[in-house]
């Protein structure tokens, strides 16, 4: 079993249990999702059992081996429910990991707010979730901005990314480069210029 606290809270992993795991298991196969009324129960088990853990790590320097599984089992069934979310689950899935990110957060467990919000970005990145127009981005809509961000942060990139900037119009070179900021491409051939490219598909 490993564990990890922070100032926030304390993170419990089954090693041994989950590097047995044959990797098929994580996706697909028959849903697990429960109701959200049992969710919510589960994730103010969360809470309860995080407090137990942190205050009998404070007062006592180790941790009750039951109380952690208790907790990674809890934990490990919202984990596999993102993992295993088929479309159809997912959007009701994000809007009750919204619901217990507040809950939690309410719950002052800052720790699994976060635990809550970042499995809901994650199940929105993968089915194009948003609550309005405007969230929408593709993953190439990403590559270019993420690419930018690196580059204004003086940081290397992916040169694979490259391959998502469009060939130029003029001289027809794929040594073109995008600019979501300036919302236009260059080539670094030629040197000519245009936009602009936010709604290309490469």
């Amino acid at each position: 079993m490993g564990f990890y606290a922070s100032g926030y809270g304390a993170f419990v992993t089954l090693e041994s249990e989950r590097s047995s795991m044959n990797p098929s298991e994580l996706a697909g196969g028959a849903s697990i999702m429960l109701d959200q009324k049992t969710a919510v129960r589960l994730a103010d088990q969360i809470v309860h059992y995080q407090r137990l853990i942190l205050q009998e790590l404070r007062n006592r320097g180790r941790v009750n081996g039951e109380k952690a599984r208790v907790l990674a089992n809890l934990r490990d069934y919202f984990m596999y429910s993102a993992l295993r979310a088929s479309r159809d689950e997912a959007e009701a899935l994000v809007k009750s990991w919204e619901e217990l990110e507040a809950r939690a957060d309410k719950a002052g467990d800052r720790f699994h707010a976060g635990f809550f919000f970042t499995l809901a970005q994650l199940l929105s990145l993968r089915y194009g979730i948003s609550h309005l127009p405007s969230e929408k981005v593709t993953f190439e809509d990403w590559c270019r901005s993420f690419e930018e961000t690196l580059r204004r942060l003086g940081l290397p990139g992916n040169p694979a990314w490259e391959d998502l900037a469009p060939p130029c119009p003029e001289c027809g070179s794929l040594r073109t480069r995008v600019d979501p900021y300036e919302n236009e491409a260059w080539c670094q051939n030629c040197l000519h210029r245009w936009g602009p490219i936010s709604f290309w598909r490469m």
